[in-house]
């Protein structure tokens, strides 16, 4: 499943919702299997660096594959979103730089995201280190207060956690809800994601992942 985030719902898409769940957040239910991915042509417009820019049609058109990890063709790049520490101390997923990294947008008060972060743990214990990093960029408004002690209940370690109580990294991300994960290159330009939850452990996305990331080459 997955939750839209609060405030991104047009007046029909509210009207739908009041209709029929009796509330703001929509809950889309995710059909299908992690099946083989299809690639997905970003919009070619040129950014600063020469790069194509991702593009917002482009990167929503993985609503129509919900839990299906859907590469893009050819890698694009975002804006770099302003986002910090759990100490509030600004930081850029520049930092990742020279490793393939996941990055998962989620927040406490989604249930979807919270089902699949177990395996996002259990994903990052199995691929982690000098080739591969899970960031997890949490969208609560409470920043560390309201992470921090979720974090603490359920055990959760080896994840890069980072707060964006402003939203900055679903805007730049084109995130329609969450959760949502984008996959960027060494070079952070992004080579595929997946809208909605995924089981993280499931073989077929791990082995998919295994082999986005050796296409990278040796960094």
């Amino acid at each position: 499943m997955m939750l839209r985030l609060p405030g991104w719902n047009t007046a029909r898409t509210k009207g739908r919702i009041l209709r029929t769940a009796g509330t703001l957040r929509a809950i889309l239910t995710i059909t299908g299997v992690l099946a083989t991915p299809q690639a997905v042509r970003a919009e070619q417009i040129v950014s600063t660096d020469a790069a194509p820019a991702c593009s917002a049609e482009a990167d929503k058109a993985g609503m129509r594959m919900l839990g299906t990890l859907v590469e893009t063709v050819p890698p694009c790049r975002h804006q770099s979103p302003e986002v910090t520490d759990r100490a509030g101390q600004p930081v850029g997923l520049e930092l990742w730089r020279g490793k393939v990294v996941l990055v998962n947008l989620w927040a406490t008060w989604c249930q979807p995201c919270l089902k699949e972060m177990p395996s996002l743990m259990t994903l990052q214990r199995t691929l982690g280190g000098d080739r591969f990093q899970v960031v997890a960029i949490s969208q609560d408004l409470g920043g560390a207060r309201q992470v921090d002690p979720y974090l603490a209940r359920n055990s959760l370690t080896g994840l890069d956690i980072l707060l964006d109580p402003k939203g900055n990294a679903g805007r730049a991300f084109h995130a329609p809800g969450l959760p949502v994960s984008i996959l960027l290159d060494p070079q952070g330009r992004q080579i595929a994601r997946l809208t909605g939850e995924a089981d993280w452990t499931n073989p077929a996305i791990t082995a998919r992942l295994k082999a986005l990331i050796a296409a990278t080459g040796p960094q």
